[in-house]
């Protein structure tokens, strides 16, 4: 009889579900054993508390998707020099990579294609392509070598073609044929061309600085007149004066400029001259008083020139006393706050001195007790909610409490009656329990504690349990539910009642993560002096006596780092369907094969052979109780 390779466990602190074993401290004759609270294993998903650090050259994802809850991603970190960098997708046969590429030489971000891949260095030949985007905001200059085809154009700022004497033609079509307007940059002139014309609304043309009033009919009495000559006054259809009345005129030589003597009688012809300065001379004698603007062709009340002051109950206001055709009238502010207040009983309003206040909610239909809470029921109306009361400190629900988004809880969160249920039916996201995400430099992280409660004398505490379902025939029926897990005042109880739904070569229990070596799920290993996990055979003391541990995953031709990626189990059970030799019969002790990586049911017999019990055959067919035993037999 040989003792174990290595000195047996004293104890195990830390203990959990999940949790991964590191060596604490090694005695002369045990050692003691770490369950890493930061470090824990549920059977499929490895969870790391702290940070992972990868020292390799290499990083290789083969995910399908890669989901990242980082903002930035640094991409040269460390580097001192500058080098094109950033992100090359493979199209395989499709034609060469596409690229989004910082251009070390040219200083610019680009959309390329290249021949070069994620192990290329140095600077890359990039190939100009094509971006769509929805839109593209640019703060500086944009330099276009191709045609610009915009099917829209808004421009918020001055359009500017050439340069100052280095102009460019500029041509604006119209949809008539031949019909447009061009800028002829070598004549330095607009010119309308086919059907292309000229618009301008009435009041609207100006040559030079004059403006010219006439209407387009005015100026078509014009059409034809070469001249004011005699005969061409037939042409004015606009003038009804008879050859008499516009001899009235015949021997005026002048005009009158000066209007301060004329009386009431006189017919004397005035120039416009002189008709604004009697106008100027009026206007200023017109003083303008408070509130008056005379700056203008018109009289404008200018309230902008009103001195401030703070509004008081007693203060006035001005209004039409009966309405848009009333007279204007002055009122007090508080008769104002007083006719908006109407009566509390049908608004719930009072006024005082001129301020409005809720005095009575009875007439919105409030009639609840002290501190329940309001709600809107949708239609303008509020319910005082029996049911939801705030007594400034405590928020209290009586009934079901939901929240769609976060809840944030300041203190302690107490749960009078019923369960707290985390996600729902429609969410399609896991629900979980995690204390908060620390910020800052080496915080430490909350601690979650969950604990059963505490009762009192001689009663029994309240255990912690953790339950799953257990899978019902296909279809729509729910899952029936079973604790796997109770952690009491004695101690934990784990439930491996759901083995007997184990598919072939899955395994739960306690697995490991680390050795190198390519393996095939439901296999048996054991660990050599390299660290490297090897198929175990009965017929060499190394591979019966090492460490023991069957693969959880890994088809043999894969990666080295198969122990890493799907874990090792080294307690637990297993349905071993395909690497089990013998008759299959229950709480049979299981033993290491002498067929490479097997487990079998027939002990070893022959002289030189090893004989070491790794576990027993359970209720289910081929499902493995796996636990080597610390001992072996060389026969």
């Amino acid at each position: 009889m040989k003792g174990a390779p290595s000195n047996p466990v004293a104890q195990i602190t830390n203990s959990a579900a999940d949790r991964l074993l590191t060596v604490a401290t090694v005695n002369q004759d045990s050692s003691d054993v770490n369950a890493e609270a930061n470090l824990t294993f549920d059977g499929s998903t490895l969870t790391v508390a702290g940070n992972l650090t990868v020292s390799g050259t290499t990083t290789t994802l083969s995910t399908t998707n890669t989901i990242i809850a980082d903002r930035l991603i640094e991409l040269a970190n460390g580097a001192s020099t500058g080098a094109d960098s950033g992100i090359i997708i493979e199209r395989g046969s499709t034609g060469d990579n596409a690229a989004i590429v910082w251009d070390e030489s040219a200083d610019r971000f680009v959309m390329a294609t290249t021949t070069a891949t994620g192990a290329s260095t140095g600077d890359l030949s990039l190939t100009d392509a094509a971006l769509q985007a929805g839109s593209l905001h640019i703060s500086g200059d944009i330099d276009i070598d191709g045609i610009a085809n915009l099917d829209a154009v808004a421009i918020d700022g001055t359009v500017t073609v050439g340069a100052n004497d280095a102009g460019h033609d500029v041509i604006l079509y119209g949809n008539t044929a031949l019909a447009n307007v061009t800028w002829d940059t070598s004549e330095d002139d607009l010119i309308l061309n086919g059907a292309a014309r000229v618009v301008v609304p009435d009041g609207q043309l100006v040559l030079a600085s004059t403006a010219v009033t006439s209407t387009a009919a005015e100026l078509n009495l014009l059409d034809g007149v070469s001249g004011l000559v005699q005969a061409d006054f037939t042409k004015l259809a606009a003038i009804t004066s008879s050859a008499a009345e516009l001899n009235v005129l015949d021997g005026v030589a002048s005009l009158d400029t000066d209007l301060s003597s004329v009386s009431g009688s006189d017919d004397t012809i005035a120039s416009a001259k002189a008709i604004k300065t009697a106008l100027d001379a009026k206007q200023a004698t017109i003083a303008a008083g408070s509130l008056l603007d005379l700056s203008g062709a018109t009289v404008n009340v200018d309230l902008t020139e009103a001195a401030a002051a703070t509004i008081a109950a007693g203060d006035q206001v001005v209004f039409l006393d009966g309405g848009a055709a009333g007279t204007h009238a002055k009122g007090s502010i508080n008769d104002v706050a007083t006719l908006f207040a109407g009566s509390a009983a049908t608004t719930g309003l009072s006024a005082s001195s001129g301020v409005l206040s809720v005095s009575d909610l009875h007439p919105v239909g409030v009639n609840g007790s002290a501190n329940q809470l309001i709600t809107d029921d949708g239609d303008g109306t509020v319910t005082s909610e029996g049911n939801l009361s705030f007594d400034g400190s405590t928020l209290a629900v009586t009934g079901a409490a939901t929240t769609t988004t976060t809840m944030t809880v300041g203190t302690d969160l107490t749960v009078t009656g019923g369960d707290v249920v985390l996600g729902n039916a429609a969410d399609a996201n896991n629900a979980s329990l995690t204390a908060v995400t620390e910020s800052g430099t080496n915080t430490n992280g909350k601690k979650v504690t969950i604990g059963g409660g505490l009762g009192t004398g001689t009663g029994l505490p309240g255990a912690v349990e953790i339950s799953s379902g257990i899978p019902t025939s296909s279809g729509t029926n729910a899952h029936s539910a079973t604790t796997i897990a109770s952690f009491g005042t004695y101690g934990p109880t784990f439930n491996y009642g759901g083995v007997d739904a184990l598919a072939n070569d899955e395994a739960v229990g306690d697995k490991v993560f680390f050795g190198t070596g390519q393996t095939v799920k439901g296999k048996l290993y054991y660990l050599d002096t390299n660290g490297a996990w090897v198929l175990a055979d009965a017929d060499a003391e190394v591979s019966t006596a090492s460490m023991l541990a069957v693969a959880c995953g890994g088809d043999g031709s894969g990666n080295a780092n198969d122990a890493l990626t799907n874990g090792m189990l080294i307690r637990g059970f297993i349905d071993n369907a395909s690497a089990i030799d013998g008759t299959f019969d229950q709480g049979d002790p299981v033993f290491v094969s002498l067929t490479a990586g097997n487990m079998t049911m027939t002990k070893p017999s022959a002289s030189g052979d090893f004989v070491r019990c790794i576990g027993f055959a359970c209720a289910t067919a081929n499902v493995i109780y796996f636990n080597p035993d610390n001992t072996w037999i060389e026969l």
